[in-house]
């Protein structure tokens, strides 16, 4: 009933916010997203009389928002990603990091076989192909048999599979609007790709924006000498470090983060196909 649930609310979340985003073009993903949806409750207060019931939608938006920012904030002191696996419910609202740590890593352990269902259920619903439900599901065998570099090591060439077919029109390069052909490995132009479309398309997703957030920051950014420390000491795995043999990623943690933001850019890869013109290059 709980997955069930979760792919309700999902639903719901995703139906409320692209109606939202539908009435004011100018709710997307800018560079500081609640910035932009403070800019529009400003506009549209002038004209509350004619928007009340979408104004009280996007109010509610905004309070998910923020909440969802500051649940995620506790947990990524911790060095764990925040998802819709992550036992928000257990937590101590005034415990520590080390107490947050330790129980989040036991949730995993302790549960793993009703985790890997919720991660399953989620992920059959992508508009994706088989092999990476596929390959995800081997991701999940290797995480509960404690192959956890084995999860690292098989998510990241997955994820550029599938945006090398859904998202650059089965190229293995890429010409940006202004800029010289480049290879696809480190999935350029993705983050402005999620940021152009509709808000809904990403808070439909637990903590989307806080992924998001990740996903630009830290996951496919190239390791640069000055940038070492703190790729290293980050247990969310950086496709750079990892794949070029920069950081060894071998832990419980590193794994479950890998499966956490490999989920969320299958949400995102998914959710961005109808807004796609796929134009391929020669490869």
């Amino acid at each position: 009933m709980k997955n069930k649930d979760l792919i309700a609310r999902q639903e719901a979340a995703k139906r409320l916010t692209k109606a939202v985003s539908s009435i004011f073009p100018a709710l997307r993903f800018q560079d500081d997203f609640l910035e932009g949806v403070q800019n529009v409750v400003r506009h549209i207060n002038q004209i509350k009389q004619n928007f009340g019931p979408a104004l009280t939608s996007l109010h509610g938006i905004l309070r998910t928002v923020h909440e969802e920012r500051e649940r995620g904030k506790r947990i990524e002191a911790a060095g764990w990603l925040p998802h819709y696996t992550t036992p928000f419910n257990l937590i101590n609202p005034e415990g520590g990091t080390d107490e947050i740590d330790e129980l989040v890593s036991s949730h995993y352990r302790d549960n793993f076989p009703a985790v890997e269902r919720e991660f399953l259920t989620r992920v059959d619903t992508y508009d994706l192909d088989d092999e990476l439900k596929a390959t995800f599901r081997e991701a999940l065998d290797c995480h509960g048999n404690k192959a956890y570099r084995a999860t690292v090591r098989l998510l990241f060439p997955e994820i550029e599979r599938v945006a090398c077919q859904e998202v650059y029109g089965g190229s293995r390069s890429y010409t940006p609007e202004q800029g010289r052909k480049t290879k696809i490995t480190s999935l350029p132009d993705f983050f402005d790709k999620a940021m152009s479309m509709p808000a809904g398309e990403i808070l439909s997703f637990d903590y989307g924006w806080e992924l998001l957030r990740k996903f630009g920051a830290h996951l496919y950014v190239p390791v640069d000498p000055p940038d070492l420390p703190r790729i290293t000491a980050d247990p969310v795995p950086n496709r750079h470090a990892s794949l070029h043999g920069i950081v060894v990623y071998s832990t419980a943690k590193n794994s479950m983060n890998t499966l956490i933001m490999a989920d969320f850019v299958f949400h995102i890869i998914s959710a961005m196909k109808p807004y796609l013109v796929l134009e391929p290059e020669d490869s």
